[in-house]
């Protein structure tokens, strides 16, 4: 996202709290009891650098499957075959541990015929229990919102079915998406009710985080009145903070990339 010549902003600023949830998380999933976090917030807020610097901390692979939304319409079951395709891209080609992988990608081929879509339930959870014989794994969806009902129901699936994997389950979504998708709503409700799923509502940086990120991005501290802007116009959003700071290096009033986006 960063197009500017200034020094990128660290990864993670003002995020504490919410990494403690996935380091609980991902002990508890060492110890056998598998935990599932849900992360929501808006776009840029920062959902997917969390999710991808929890595992690093954790020294867990992540397996993410993202969501994918073209010309207004879900692409059926997206996530799973991008998840798959991740896995393959991760492990050795020649990996005998993960049978239910192929069976997996089988059957998603072929979900258009009934009883394969079944079969894709039975296989994702076994997957994931596979995927962490050898150390807890983060395994989940981004952009849940983008996918279409059957990946909706894979993942309330596999969520409610947990028992001993060795895994955190990992699924990010956008607030705004929610508003327009009760089912949706009702479902991630629903879900945030079990005793192993907990929810990451991620909000705006505060002020010394934003001036925090301002000055790795500046490589000095930033002047007061540069932080009131940032935080008035930026409204604590991580990456439109970054954009912001780059424009105000370049002596942009509103970055191009930003404008289009609001």
């Amino acid at each position: 996202s960063s197009m500017h010549q200034g020094r990128r902003a660290p990864d993670v600023i003002g995020r504490d709290a919410e990494l403690a949830v996935f380091a609980a998380a991902f002990e508890a999933a060492a110890a056998g009891s598998p935990s599932v976090v849900l992360v929501s917030g808006d776009a840029g807020i920062g959902k997917t650098t969390l999710v991808a610097e929890a595992a690093r901390r954790a020294e867990a692979a992540a397996y993410l499957g993202r969501g994918v939304h073209v010309g207004g319409d879900a692409i059926a079951l997206a996530p799973l075959v991008d998840l798959v395709r991740q896995i393959r891209r991760q492990q050795p080609s020649d990996n005998g541990d993960l049978p239910a992988l192929d069976e997996l990608a089988d059957a998603l081929q072929h979900g258009g015929h009934q009883h394969r879509t079944a079969d894709v339930f039975g296989l994702t959870l076994q997957l994931v229990g596979e995927l962490g014989r050898s150390g807890p794994v983060m395994v989940g969806v981004e952009d849940l919102h983008w996918g279409d009902p059957a990946t909706c129901d894979v993942v309330e699936y596999l969520i409610r079915n947990l028992t001993d994997e060795p895994a955190v389950v990992a699924v990010t979504f956008r607030h705004d998406k929610l508003a327009v998708d009760p089912m949706l709503r009702r479902r991630l409700a629903e879900l945030s009710r079990l005793p192993h799923v907990q929810r990451i509502d991620l909000t705006g940086l505060d002020r010394a985080a934003v001036a925090v990120q301002a000055a790795a991005v500046l490589g000095i501290p930033p002047p007061p009145s540069l932080v009131d802007e940032l935080l008035r116009r930026g409204e604590g959003n991580p990456f439109f903070i970054e954009e912001l700071v780059a424009a105000h290096l370049a002596g942009q009033t509103i970055p191009t990339l930003l404008s289009e986006l609001l």
